[in-house]
């Protein structure tokens, strides 16, 4: 009877400290990961990401598109963004994250840090699914449809440059100069009262 209550005991040492240890290495992985993002390091931020990993938002659930998220991360260089984070806990392979990230961009538009919370999801080493929770900042969120519909009205010519065929911007390293010139112009028509110019 000794035995087997110190072989339950053993497991269940065993299992706490292999908890502890996943946990911490979970922890690890997310901070090396918004170190990379912090230091502009596009491929390594890009080599957190499994072979398979999908992206989950508004309950809908798609592969990572790695060119998009390539082009992400050149325009969060070229606008200086700063990623702020804090885990709220690790629940197995899980990793409960706010981020909080500030950039020129969204100084332009009037909302100066962007709020939101995702779940990390770890697999040897590489994260294979980021799921939103809940809606993402809604201020925000206003401010840049209201600065996208002006550029299309205000802006023709260069709203061809900086969004797809579906209207949605194009956000890389190469268009972050024209949007910020764009928000910028924006922002002073709102100061200044103006719709169209």
């Amino acid at each position: 009877m000794k035995q087997i209550r110190y072989l339950a005991a053993s497991v269940v040492v065993l299992w706490t400290v292999a908890s502890v240890s996943a946990a911490t290495d979970i922890r690890q992985l997310v901070a090396k990961y918004f170190d990379a993002l912090n230091r502009y390091e596009v491929d390594r931020s890009l080599a957190f990401y499994a072979p398979n990993a999908v992206v989950i938002q508004q309950q809908k659930r798609e592969p990572l598109d790695r060119d998009a998220n390539r082009g992400f991360r050149e325009f969060e260089a070229a606008i200086h963004s700063r990623f702020a984070y804090r885990i709220h806990k690790i629940d197995g392979d899980t990793a409960d994250v706010t981020l909080a990230e500030s950039n020129d961009f969204y100084k332009a538009l009037g909302s100066t840090t962007h709020k939101s919370r995702w779940l990390y999801r770890f697999h040897e080493n590489q994260i294979y699914e980021i799921v939103q929770v809940g809606s993402s900042n809604n201020e925000y969120a206003q401010k840049y449809l209201a600065c996208r519909a002006w550029i299309v009205r205000a802006r023709p010519e260069q709203a061809k440059l900086v969004t797809t065929a579906e209207g949605n911007t194009i956000f890389n390293g190469r268009m972050a100069g024209t949007i910020m010139s764009l928000a910028r112009e924006w922002e002073s028509a709102q100061k200044n009262g103006s719709k169209d110019n």
